[in-house]
């Protein structure tokens, strides 16, 4: 399925409010609507044009995913599919965040130029990620506290918190949409607070490692 943007971010906001509003409850047609649109904001809020969405039914470990070479994203439906959509609208906001990082066209190539390694890495590829393997070393790690996975999710959080606070004000108090913008701007609260833990536990075991 490809999706394009072709309204504003406040026109979205507006449109999922209303679907709150009135149909009174979320079910399965409701997410699904909420998920589309809001692949739509994201799109408008990183001023992408169009990408390609494939819905999946996967172990719920695997939240999503992005494939440059295809200009798509993997969203895995036994993963995001719940009530107050953190996951769906983070791992949205975290996948396409890496379509816009990847197409940013003020990014700048050196050739031939060497860049020596640091931490965190800037990326993690499939050769480095070989190499590491070799070494026996918890690659997970060196995924989690990479620059570029950082940067999508501290992304993903702020734009979450930030569409979730503009529903909450631009809708009425007692009405589902400002109910739902309200508990969910909550458990986006809680989830920053359990990534803010996750990359401490990442980097420590990262320390441990190298100390080894």
């Amino acid at each position: 399925m490809i999706v394009n943007a072709n309204e504003t971010q406040i026109s979205f906001i507006e449109e999922i409010g209303n679907i709150l509003n009135k149909e009174k409850k979320i079910n399965v047609s409701t997410k699904e609507k909420l998920n589309f649109l809001f692949i739509k904001y994201c799109l408008a809020s990183l001023n992408i044009k169009e990408i390609e969405v494939e819905y999946v039914k996967k172990n719920k470990n695997i939240l999503g995913a992005y494939f440059p070479d295809k200009n798509k994203i993997m969203l895995n439906l036994n993963a995001i599919n719940k009530n107050y959509p953190i996951d769906a609208f983070t791992t949205i906001s975290h996948e396409l965040r890496h379509c816009y990082k990847t197409n940013e066209k003020d990014i700048k190539k050196d050739f031939d130029v060497y860049n020596k390694s640091g931490y965190p890495l800037d990326n993690f590829n499939s050769f480095l990620f070989s190499i590491l393997d070799i070494k026996h070393i918890n690659l997970r790690n060196y995924y989690y506290t990479s620059k570029k996975e950082r940067d999508a999710r501290d992304f993903s959080i702020e734009n979450v918190r930030f569409f979730c606070n503009m529903l909450f004000l631009t809708n009425e108090k007692n009405t589902l949409a400002h109910k739902w913008a309200k508990k969910s701007l909550k458990k986006i609260e809680k989830f920053k607070k359990k990534e803010e833990k996750n990359i401490t536990e990442h980097s420590n075991m990262f320390n441990k490692h190298i100390k080894l």
